[in-house]
């Protein structure tokens, strides 16, 4: 799924005419990409060790960034 989403966005910049809304797509998935392990993180750890909610955090973070990320482009 990574693999087929992350050539489909390949596809797409290599394929614009014009890279206006690009900044800000990116900018918003920079920031998902932080967001969201992070907070996960703190959620899980008042529940499990800190390794493991590091490793849940990071989990839950990459795919729903990138899922996000798509989906707004």
């Amino acid at each position: 799924l990574l693999i087929a989403i992350g050539l489909k966005g390949g596809y797409q910049v290599q394929t614009a005419q014009s890279f206006a809304g690009f900044h800000i797509v990116f900018v918003l998935g920079m920031i998902s990409c932080v967001l969201i392990p992070l907070t996960y993180y703190h959620l899980f750890r008042r529940q499990v060790t800190s390794m493991n909610a590091a490793a849940l955090g990071a989990s839950f973070g990459s795919v729903s960034a990138v899922t996000f990320v798509t989906a707004l482009g």
